[in-house]
């Protein structure tokens, strides 16, 4: 069968448009053995090949120029039928360009909010024409179709449209009757409603022209690629925010698991909402304590957390004592305000030995669990053997195991081997990630039935214990850690303690690590958020000897030599600005009366009357692990740690003649020293440096990387792109189709006091507070002068605002972010609740989350009404449902 393709596109000089198809004579889908296209001039391409090796074939064009891929279309392959009975075929394509509303793409759309209930294959036969166009804005209940000026195509009379099929939605597609077409007609595609065949909606712009062949004997024509040309608003929706370990129903455990998401499910479709956000679900255990309740300092980058293990979902145990005594002690735990991560995890786990001991080698010789094993094993099992020994070995630090210390593979299939002794303990492991596993993909299905999508969180970071810095520490830089620099949540920068990537060896690798955590990610859920997506730009380093983060420095960055400091007009000197600079002034404002004392003890004073910190007390690490063996005052800790942060460069950790200005520099004593002339300098440095220096570069870097993870699953995709922000990242969010965070009260305009909502853009997530926020009802009492703001400049109200933030005020705070144009509002499950007076919890300041700048923040909060309570307020439910409906969502 000849096959003859036409395409236009405009070439930039030197570059050729190329063909690559999945049949031998296409290539195979491998660019190195793609055909060159023919250029006929005026943008237009053509070429015909011979093609008898299969009778379907996937194609793509892309550009190449000196020999190099320059460009790709964007979305999935053209696919044709090649059937029997067809000599010619003709296909006129259309470019694709990377879509405007990509996000329209991605599973959650396609599979859940907009699928057709039942697709259809497109038929392709001899003697007919195939119009296929892409339409991702159709809902349940409608179809595209055609309408036209010819009788085939109703002559453009209402009811009279032809439908087309959908076999790879949003694709859409019709086969005409060539016999039937005149040489020329004119058509646009519209939207029809499936039960009274009415168009309801018209595409945009000019009638299309169709031309066909007279004679077309066992020929057959397609035009593909075309895009229905929508004249609609653009879609909006709603959705709620919470940890699953926040859930509360009756039969908690005394925290959420994945069955109650099944119940939460239930109460997104009462009200109208199409998205459940969650925090990360991945394994934390390291010290069985409540340390561990923190979601984002994850041990296994594919494990799920053991804690949301729905016990309801597992077999019960034959001693009705012990299943008695469980009850009893579920009961009290569920009856707490907030979750009691200990007490839970370690009910849980008595549980986990009974019933495995009772069950567990029954089902691990099932069928299903042997296919789980089969497609997870690469890293189930260095995980069930991380477990093993951590416990075994009495430490969550793999140095400290020995032989084990340095992983590899010939260890652990002995390790890991059935016959050990110690099998058990490993097994158990594989045990509770397959029921875990059959949890949440029972979840996921029951939100897919009920059209609501479940939204994952992928934390930057992982465990400095954790498998994958144990098995794979090559893709890490296990010498520094990270962090964020200093912002709302945090003035002095947060420290995460987790190792850095070394992206350079991830990228050798084909960023192979990534993916696959990403497409792990995609088994459970249609939607996530990328945790600190900035660190795909670059990421906050802090030194190893630091405990804070305002030592910190942007890695990578173009780093400042000397000399280009000399050349802008200031005088560098290393060892009085990349040293601390303490004087008396300095030691009298931070310990008052004690100052001298202190000096005494931690300090010495050098020949020019500064002084320097002991040896001993040189580093935040050396203080603080000498102030957790003493009873001293914890005030003096914080003040010598502080004393550590009076530099003002940060030396490059690679080149060490290189170094960062140290961010908010302008508050050392060092810079406050200056003249006015070296102030102005360096501030010209420093602002340079932070805005637009590394600009460029920062936006090559994340374009080696986020491109290709995006495109490895088809996931909804949104970045969690606060705090200091360079220029570049909306423009690559943007293109790659990622939807950015919104919050009204952290705006992105330098200078603004409060976003404004009308102003966001359409392909962003809105959001009233983070978990890592107080909810509304909290901020409002944060701060009475912001809060008064707030009340007069954003809600147009006069006099004074009132103390509490009122069921009506909160009312129309959610109102205003409901009428944004940010294509989804996700609010808090705590601020949904906000705007009923009887509902909502008596106490604001329980309803927090996380508090950032407390790395000891204990990760505890809960409903405080069980959902089934929730489900019974029909008055409530039937409110929010009408709020998200009149806001067009």
């Amino acid at each position: 069968m000849l096959v003859d393709f036409h395409i236009h596109y405009s070439p930039h000089q030197g570059e050729v448009l190329m063909l690559n198809g999945s049949t031998p004579e296409t290539g195979y889908l491998q660019e190195e053995n793609a055909l060159e296209m023919h250029y006929l001039g005026d943008g237009y391409w053509q070429l015909t090949v011979n093609i008898n090796s299969s009778r379907t074939l996937e194609y793509r064009y892309f550009v190449r120029k000196d020999g190099q891929t320059k460009r790709r279309e964007w979305g999935d392959n053209h696919i044709i039928g090649l059937p029997e009975g067809v000599d010619y075929c003709t296909l006129y394509d259309f470019w694709q360009p990377e879509s405007d509303i990509s996000f329209l793409y991605s599973s959650a759309y396609t599979d859940i909010i907009l699928a057709i209930d039942h697709p259809f294959k497109t038929v392709y036969e001899p003697d007919c024409v195939i119009l296929k166009v892409q339409a991702p804005f159709v809902r349940k209940g409608q179809s595209i179709g055609i309408s036209g000026n010819i009788e085939l195509l109703g002559q453009w009379k209402d009811g009279q449209a032809l439908n087309m099929q959908s076999e790879r939605f949003p694709e859409w597609s019709i086969t005409l009757d060539a016999k039937k077409l005149p040489e020329s007609c004119v058509y646009k595609f519209v939207v029809i409603d499936n039960q009274t065949k009415q168009i309801i909606g018209w595409e945009w712009g000019e009638p299309r022209s169709l031309f066909t062949p007279r004679c077309m004997d066992r020929q057959m024509l397609m035009h593909s690629g075309m895009v229905y040309r929508f004249q609609e608003a653009p879609w909006k929706w709603a959705g709620v925010a919470i940890p699953v370990f926040s859930l509360r129903s009756e039969d908690s455990w005394g925290c959420g698991d994945f069955g109650d998401l099944k119940k939460m499910t239930d109460w997104a479709e009462t009200t109208g909402l199409q998205m459940i956000q969650l925090l990360p679900i991945n394994d934390t255990t390291l010290t069985g304590t409540w340390l561990d309740s923190y979601p984002y300092n994850a041990v296994s980058i594919f494990a799920l957390h053991p804690l949301y293990a729905s016990i309801n979902d597992f077999a019960q145990l034959k001693s009705k004592k012990s299943m008695k005594r469980y009850e009893t002690e579920r009961q009290a735990l569920n009856a707490l305000p907030e979750m009691d991560y200990e007490k839970v995890i370690r009910l849980k786990w008595d549980y986990f030995k009974e019933i495995f001991a009772q069950e567990g080698f029954t089902v691990l010789k099932t069928d299903g669990y042997q296919a789980f094993f089969q497609e997870n094993r690469d890293w189930l099992v260095p995980y069930a053997a991380f477990c093993y020994l951590k416990k075994e070995r009495g430490s969550y630090d793999f140095q400290d195991w020995g032989t084990y210390a340095t992983y590899s593979p010939e260890k652990m299939d002995n390790l890991t081997d059935p016959c050990q002794p110690w099998y058990q303990d490993i097994a158990i492991h594989y045990y509770i990630q397959y029921q875990l596993h059959l949890q949440l993909i029972a979840a996921r299905e029951y939100a897919h039935t009920h059209a609501i999508i479940l939204k994952g969180d992928i934390p930057i970071g992982v465990s400095r214990s954790s498998v994958e810095t144990w098995t794979e520490p090559r893709l890490f830089n296990m010498d520094t850690q990270i962090g964020a620099p200093p912002d709302d949540f945090s003035v002095k920068g947060q420290n995460w303690g987790f190792p850095s990537y070394n992206w350079e060896r991830m990228k050798t690798e084909n960023l192979r690590w990534w993916k696959r955590r990403f497409q792990k990610m995609a088994d459970y859920f249609d939607a996530y958020r990328i945790d600190h997506i900035l660190g795909f730009f670059r990421i906050w380093e802090i030194p190893m000897h630091a405990t804070e983060g305002l030592l910190g420095y942007f890695s990578p960055a173009l780093a400042i030599s000397p000399d280009e400091m000399v050349d802008n007009g200031f005088k560098f000197d290393e060892e009085m600005m990349t040293e601390p600079y303490i004087t008396q002034k300095l030691m009298k404002q931070i310990f008052g009366k004690s100052a001298q004392d202190i000096a005494s003890k931690y300090l010495i004073k050098n020949s020019i009357g500064r002084y320097q910190l002991k040896t001993g007390f040189k580093t935040q690490r050396e203080i603080v692990d000498y102030f957790k063996k003493t009873e001293e005052d914890k005030s003096v800790c914080e003040g010598l740690t502080s004393l550590c942060n009076e530099v003002l460069f940060v030396t490059d950790p690679k080149e060490k003649n290189l170094f960062h200005p140290r961010i908010l520099s302008a508050n050392t004593a060092c810079y406050k020293s200056f003249e006015p002339d070296q102030k102005a300098a360096f501030d010209k440095l420093y602002i340079d440096f932070f805005y637009f220096r590394n600009v460029n570069f920062w936006k090559e870097k994340a374009n080696e990387i986020l491109p290709e993870l995006i495109a490895s699953t088809k996931m909804l995709v949104c970045g969690e792109d606060l705090g200091m922000i360079p220029s570049c990242v909306p423009e690559v969010m943007h293109q790659l189709g990622i939807l950015s965070l919104e919050i009204q009260r952290m705006p992105k305009k330098l200078g603004a006091m409060f976003e404004n909502l009308n102003a966001i853009p359409y392909q962003s997530v809105c959001t009233t507070s983070t978990h890592d926020m107080n909810p509304i009802r909290a901020w409002w009492l944060e701060n009475p002068k912001i809060t008064q703001q707030y009340y007069q400049q954003v809600l147009w109200k006069k006099g004074d605002a009132p103390e509490d933030c009122t069921p009506e005020i909160a009312e129309q705070i959610i109102r205003l972010h409901l009428d944004a144009p940010a294509v989804w509002v996700i609010l808090p499950w705590q601020d949904w609740m906000s705007f009923d007076r009887e509902l909502r919890s008596p106490n604001p300041k329980e309803e927090r989350i996380n508090i950032p700048e407390n790395s000891k923040n204990i990760w505890k909060y809960r409903m405080h009404i069980t959902l089934e309570q929730l489900l019974k307020e029909h008055q409530f439910n039937e409110k929010v449902k009408n709020l998200v409906r009149a806001s067009g969502r």
